[in-house]
């Protein structure tokens, strides 16, 4: 499990040095209750920390009557599929685009499966699992 102030490196391409070619991703929180973190910054690099190109704030607890506090996983799926088509729609059509559309798209129908699946046994937006 990822901890406080640890550096994401899943974006990084195995085998090939990037190093000053891709942002940093750092946690910026402890986990909460359900074990997740919550906050994540976005900057340049290493070297210069304190230019921030975003934070990424999630939901943290249940969402009450209809009032988020931070974006979902979905939501992030959601963003990710609409780029993904504009890829595919405009000059970056390529059949790798292709492959991670689908399966954004796959992300995204097992995510409404299992919050239907919560709602169904009235579980959803209790930490229970």
């Amino acid at each position: 499990m990822t901890q406080k102030n640890e550096k994401l490196t899943q974006h990084f391409i195995p085998d090939l040095d990037q190093t000053g070619q891709q942002p940093i991703i750092e946690v910026a929180d402890d986990p909460g209750p359900g074990g997740c973190h919550h906050r994540y910054r976005v900057y340049q690099s290493d070297e210069n920390p304190f230019f921030v190109v975003g934070d990424i704030n999630f939901q943290n607890g249940p969402v009450n009557n209809g009032q988020f506090n931070g974006v979902t996983e979905e939501v992030l799926l959601a963003v990710l599929i609409d780029r993904y088509e504009s890829h595919q729609d405009g000059p970056f059509k390529c059949s790798f685009n292709h492959v991670v559309l689908e399966h954004l798209k796959q992300a995204m129908s097992v995510a409404h499966k299992r919050t239907k699946d919560r709602l169904l046994r009235a579980v959803e937006g209790d930490f229970k699992p």
